[in-house]
């Protein structure tokens, strides 16, 4: 049984242990190189952007094509990026399951996740949207994507209108920007 004066050693060698370890994850966090595509001003809240520059990408789609950079320019663009492993990207499937574009907007989602599971969204949601397999999560980093689900809103020559992170938000900029009839 530990006596009383060692308990407490016991105890302070837990905090300095804890102390350290907190301090080398931060260190460590903070060593992490980030070159968020995305930079919002103000504070969390505000949707003021402040930089945007699409990055190069090409990801598979779950019809065996690929969907990149230049599949966003000529039209309006929604970009929705999901994870399997969120329940609210579940919610928003649901959501997006049988949206109807209007004329001059596409929607691809952007899908953190393997193949078996981008499939198995693609079939819930529907012909209409492109379903992109990013599973290595290296095209949500090049976009600074740091929370799903989270909505890209661009312009037909690409450039940033609006980007929306959370739920029910991500869904309400759909809605908001009248992506589709049924959405508003």
């Amino acid at each position: 049984m530990v006596g009383r004066p060692e308990w407490r050693t016991t105890v302070r060698r837990g905090l300095v242990a804890l102390v350290a370890g907190a301090v080398v994850a931060t260190v460590h966090w903070a060593q992490e190189p980030r070159t968020p595509a995305v930079v919002w001003g103000g504070t969390d809240d505000s949707n003021e952007i402040v930089e945007f520059e699409v990055p190069e990408f090409s990801l598979p789609t779950v019809e065996g094509g690929t969907f990149g950079r230049d599949c966003l320019f000529g039209s309006r663009s929604a970009l929705v990026f999901l994870n399997g492993g969120c329940r609210f990207c579940k919610m928003m499937v649901e959501r997006l399951s049988g949206l109807e574009t209007r004329d001059g907007w596409s929607v691809a989602v952007v899908w953190h996740g393997s193949l078996a599971e981008s499939e198995r969204a693609a079939a819930r949601l529907g012909a209409e949207l492109t379903v992109a397999v990013d599973s290595t999560g290296v095209v949500h980093k090049a976009f600074g994507v740091t929370a799903v689900p989270q909505t890209l809103l661009l312009d037909d020559q690409g450039r940033l209108e609006r980007a929306v992170k959370g739920w029910p938000s991500a869904w309400e900029a759909l809605e908001e920007a009248g992506v589709s009839d049924a959405a508003r």
